[in-house]
């Protein structure tokens, strides 16, 4: 085969390898699996952590088969489905999430009452799709991915392995790469996006907090760090310190109010500077 034709062929395998369907069967057995990850839990979840979690437990339905049918093809058992079949099981899928969604949504409202927390709104099961779909594709990518490597390494290994060896040589290889993508830029990536997620968190301020008077605490008017550079937890810490009286109750002698010190990241911008920022922070610094 002329090598033009070669490329052409390895391009377009690897197209199909990416872009070809799903299998009825690995569906409705990751719906199933979805289901299961709306069941009520311990603590209510927001639509988007719910998602993820869905669409993560969706994708470890489908490998389950996908898992089972490489097993049975590679013992030689046929696995044959006719088109009315697969639109059957695509139905059945959909009736099933449906339901889950559903369900799901009255399970978190009771978790939520029990919590105190108000019912989520009406686009909340819409939300949860839409986030577990993207998880799922994520994934499914992903997992194709490291099959077109392992394939890559398998033909190139195959020159002068045995078929079998090459084969785990190639799948072993094609784990170390994704393993070292995921643990290096994709972890960082996504260090990154929930330390930038937390620096958004620590600029609200609830309108029911409002900056301690006492200036020996952070946040106060006479205290070098602003109350809007505290953070959002550290806004709570400073605030619910315990009076001397409450402290001098519960002992039964006299004590000193407490020196409630706090900085948030956001007040230094990089990790090392919170820490000579809290020392500078408390008014007057020799009481430290």
């Amino acid at each position: 085969m002329p090598a033009n034709q070669a490329v052409s062929s390895g391009r377009s395998g690897s197209t199909r390898t990416l872009t070809r369907g799903l299998a009825p069967v690995g569906i409705l057995i990751g719906t199933f699996f979805f289901g299961l990850s709306l069941t009520p839990s311990m603590v209510p979840r927001s639509p988007e952590v719910q998602g993820a979690l869905g669409g993560a437990v969706f994708g470890v339905g489908y490998l389950f088969w996908y898992l089972a049918r490489s097993l049975l093809t590679g013992l030689g058992v046929p696995i044959r489905m006719s088109r009315s079949s697969g639109l059957a099981l695509y139905a059945m899928a959909a009736v099933v999430g449906a339901t889950a969604l559903w369900q799901g949504a009255a399970w978190q409202n009771s978790i939520r009452t029990a919590w105190s927390l108000p019912p989520i709104d009406g686009i909340a099961p819409l939300r949860v799709i839409v986030v577990a779909v993207a998880t799922f594709v994520v994934l499914v990518l992903l997992g194709r991915l490291l099959l077109l490597l392992s394939a890559r390494w398998d033909r190139r290994t195959a020159r002068f392995l045995p078929p079998r060896v090459s084969a785990a040589m190639g799948w072993l290889i094609a784990v170390v790469i994704f393993w070292t993508v995921i643990d290096g830029a994709a972890f960082r990536l996504a260090i990154r996006a929930i330390d930038n997620g937390s620096r958004v968190a620590d600029r609200l301020i609830s309108p029911d907090i409002a900056p301690p008077v006492d200036p020996l605490k952070s946040g106060s008017a006479s205290s070098l760090i602003a109350w809007e550079d505290l953070g959002r937890l550290g806004r709570g810490f400073v605030t619910s310190a315990p009076m001397a009286e409450d402290i001098s109750a519960f002992w039964g002698e006299n004590a000193e109010t407490p020196i409630r010190v706090y900085v948030g990241l956001t007040a230094a911008g990089d990790p090392r500077g919170p820490g000579p920022a809290c020392l500078r922070g408390t008014s007057p610094p020799r009481r430290l």
